[in-house]
């Protein structure tokens, strides 16, 4: 589900960068997810700091 989730937010606009955050995870699903299109996964509970640094690194990389 979470990976149509991400196809069809794809679908809507390619260049969008998407985080996934979920409490139900696997590294299966993270390697699937990554090779999708999403820019970054995160397993709950988040670690805010390493979300807060890949929110940096993403909106650099869109100034560039």
């Amino acid at each position: 589900m979470v990976t149509e989730t991400l196809r069809l937010i794809r679908e809507i606009d390619e260049d969008i960068q998407v985080i996934v955050v979920s409490g139900y995870a696997s590294e299966d699903l993270a390697r699937d997810l990554l090779k999708h299109g999403a820019c970054d996964f995160f397993q709950k509970p988040v670690d805010l700091l390493r979300l807060q640094e890949t929110v940096e690194r993403l909106r650099t990389l869109r100034e560039i």
